[in-house]
């Protein structure tokens, strides 16, 4: 059930009818538990049990430590959490992956190896849920989460629908406190929602999967009879085609939860406006940055303990955001591409901060220079195998081939390219509330009749789920 099917929109306005007919605050959440365990549930019923497992297993664990002070047990709860959580996501998740790599291994050395095919389905949503209820177990032994916690809350907190499969990955310091008192929605807290679903949806139906994925698709299907021209266009698609596609996810999981009440923090500020890799993690996909940062980078040590080990510990944490999107050799490359860029970066202002003057031209080159690299990084992401991802770097420098895509798709492709750039960087301070709220009502009702209206003439294309379900 993604937001962009008619099962939603069944879904989603029954839920939210029943839910604001209720007075009860706790049987309001009640609606809402129930309502998400049915929408997790009808990807793979089967599944809904791991949900239940990591939640109530965290959820033991995280209340044990809150109520024990012996050192020792702390320690025992919280490997027993980690095990218990991380084990889950990874017999399902790297499993396969690490059979692969271990048959390869066993057969250079000449060692043959069959074992029994295995047939695991990635959980939807697994690597989200997973890091939510693990934050809690790590808080209460931090001692950040001091508070005990309902089951009933916080399977609420692990399970709610609008961001269960893809994110924003919320904090229990974010989303728990919400759960204390009945929410009071405003018919502008709810226009406002609404418009968020409406926009999300335009990002994702109309300019990700519309204008940008037949592009990517047609050239990564047929790498091998591109020319440089082909290649160029499906690495500028494909960052437009993520990057609607996920912060259009993000928006409409906002955009939901306000209509019930609840605040979900911001997944994207303006990504591709960034004035350094630095940048483009404060404003790229901010809550797996913010939890990568928090939970592993400054468990490593974060820039506490000298240069070296500062740039040791971003690479580490870099490689297990990159594994953490995938089991794939080409995942752990992009996060390696991204921790080397950030290396470089935070080198360069250790050492030549004085000597930078950030004038208008000096930043445009920096923003237009970091949105290349990061573009380029993008295309081991998006290639199925090695092979593919070094034909496409190699084609990006020329051969003789005759183009596969057409003078209309190279127009598309490098108008919405150059708008997005503009927008963002317009957008980069700003707040998207404080640009609509002041157009007055003809302007507003314009524009969402028209992002409306395109949903629905594209709708019946080709449905493509969204890139971080995989995830």
């Amino acid at each position: 059930m993604t937001f962009d099917s008619i099962f939603f929109f069944i879904f989603f306005t029954t839920i939210l009818f029943v839910y604001h007919s209720i007075s009860n605050w706790n049987g309001r959440k009640a609606v809402l538990l129930s309502g998400s365990y049915f929408f997790y549930g009808i990807w793979n019923p089967p599944y809904v049990l791991l949900l239940l497992f990591s939640t109530v297993f965290s959820w033991y664990i995280g209340n044990k430590l809150i109520q024990s002070e012996n050192l020792l047990k702390r320690k025992v709860l919280l490997f027993s959490g980690l095990v218990g959580t991380l084990g889950v996501l990874a017999f399902y998740k790297y499993s396969a992956f690490l059979l692969d790599n271990l048959i390869s291994v066993l057969s250079s050395i000449d060692i043959i190896y069959k074992p029994p095919e295995l047939d695991i389905l990635l959980p939807i949503g697994i690597s989200f849920y997973t890091f939510q209820a693990l934050s809690y177990v790590i808080d209460c032994y931090r001692k950040d989460q001091k508070e005990l916690v309902t089951l009933a809350n916080f399977a609420l907190y692990v399970s709610f629908f609008p961001q269960l499969v893809a994110g924003p990955i919320v904090r229990t310091c974010e989303f728990l406190p919400q759960c204390q008192s009945k929410k009071v929605v405003t018919v502008s807290h709810l226009g406002w929602g609404l418009f968020l679903l409406v926009l999300g949806l335009f990002m994702k139906v109309v300019i990700a999967d519309a204008f940008l994925a037949p592009v990517v698709d047609k050239v990564y299907s047929e790498y091998l009879n591109i020319n440089a021209v082909d290649a160029w266009l499906a690495t500028f698609a494909y960052s437009g085609q993520i990057y609607f596609d996920f912060a259009g996810y993000s928006t409409c999981a906002i955009g939901v939860a306000m209509c019930f009440g609840f605040g979900l923090p911001d997944n994207f500020r303006y990504p591709y406006a960034a004035l350094g890799f630095s940048d483009f993690w404060q404003r790229w996909h901010i809550s797996l940055s913010r939890w990568i940062r928090d939970y592993l980078y400054f468990s490593f040590g974060g820039n506490k303990q000298g240069k070296k080990k500062e740039f040791r510990n971003l690479m580490m944490t870099m490689l297990i955001a990159g594994l953490w999107h995938g089991a794939s050799w080409l995942f752990v490359l992009w996060g390696a591409l991204h921790g080397f860029f950030l290396i470089i970066e935070h080198w360069l202002k250790t050492n030549f901060k004085d000597h930078f003057g950030l004038s208008k031209l000096s930043t445009t080159i920096l923003i237009l220079s970091t949105f290349l690299i990061i573009t380029l990084t993008w295309i081991p992401f998006r290639s199925p195998d090695i092979f593919v991802a070094l034909n496409m770097f190699a084609t990006l420098f020329g051969n003789g081939k005759t183009a596969l895509t057409n003078n209309l798709e190279c127009i598309e492709v490098l108008v919405i390219t150059s708008l997005v750039l503009i927008w963002q960087v317009y957008m980069k301070f700003r707040y998207l509330e404080n640009v609509i709220k002041p157009l007055n009502w003809f302007m507003r009702s314009l524009l969402i009749t028209v992002m409306s209206v395109s949903i629905l003439l594209v709708e019946g294309g080709e449905s493509r789920a969204y890139i971080y379900f995989q995830f």
